[in-house]
């Protein structure tokens, strides 16, 4: 491999680990947000909690370097799991 590619190849590499961590953690959430579910579901609450998806939604942004992406990528998220967890409902 060129001398030149050996940082990209590094970069890279340090990319495929933080992926690693972030879909351990997504996997953590989404137990989570099954507990919530079966939680909503069996107290009969509602599914869509948008005071709270604000909520979160502000505290993300806040924290953020990029809250354009990272709002588009936890609207995207909070979909996601409204829909894995609503099937069948």
């Amino acid at each position: 491999m060129d001398k030149n590619l050996s940082p990209l190849k590094k970069y890279r590499q340090e990319i495929d680990r933080l992926d690693d961590k972030i879909i351990i953690l997504f996997n953590q959430r989404f137990k989570i947000v099954k507990k919530i579910f079966l939680f909503k579901q069996k107290n009969k609450l509602p599914l869509s909690d948008p005071t709270r998806e604000q909520e979160m939604m502000a505290r993300i942004i806040k924290t953020s370097t990029h809250p354009k992406v990272i709002k588009k990528i936890y609207s995207s998220i909070f979909i996601a799991s409204k829909k894995q967890f609503s099937k069948g409902r």
